[in-house]
């Protein structure tokens, strides 16, 4: 069971990875290419955030041995990585 929750949390870090990709992906096209560049992505941000921490939470659950520290690290760095893009957009964004 432990193995499994490992499992899942390292699938949480590269779903979380891969969607905030994508999420970049999609708003770059849609500032660059649209006459509404007032869209944000924020309550997706909010969202891969989330899944970032149960990803984390998951891997203090789940069996001891590289998956848990590929799984603790992995999430830490994509929660960080997000809060900082969204921090920056924040700062960049306000007058």
């Amino acid at each position: 069971m432990k193995k499994k929750l490992s499992i899942i949390s390292i699938s949480c870090f590269v779903a979380t990875i891969l969607s905030f990709i994508l999420t970049l992906i999609i708003s770059h096209y849609i500032a660059t290419n649209s006459y509404n560049s007032n869209v944000h992505f924020g309550y997706t941000l909010a969202i891969l955030m989330m899944i970032a921490i149960i990803g984390f939470i998951l891997a203090f659950v789940g069996e001891k041995g590289t998956l848990k520290i590929t799984g603790i690290v992995g999430n830490l760095f994509a929660f960080f990585t997000i809060s900082v893009f969204v921090t920056l957009v924040f700062f960049y964004t306000t007058p």
